[in-house]
């Protein structure tokens, strides 16, 4: 779960990364 819970968090910050970056 914590695991998951991780990867999710760092998936979410990239792609908002992504997003802002245009």
């Amino acid at each position: 779960m914590k695991r998951f819970l991780c990867c999710m968090t760092s998936v979410v910050a990239m792609h908002f990364l992504f997003i802002h970056s245009f």
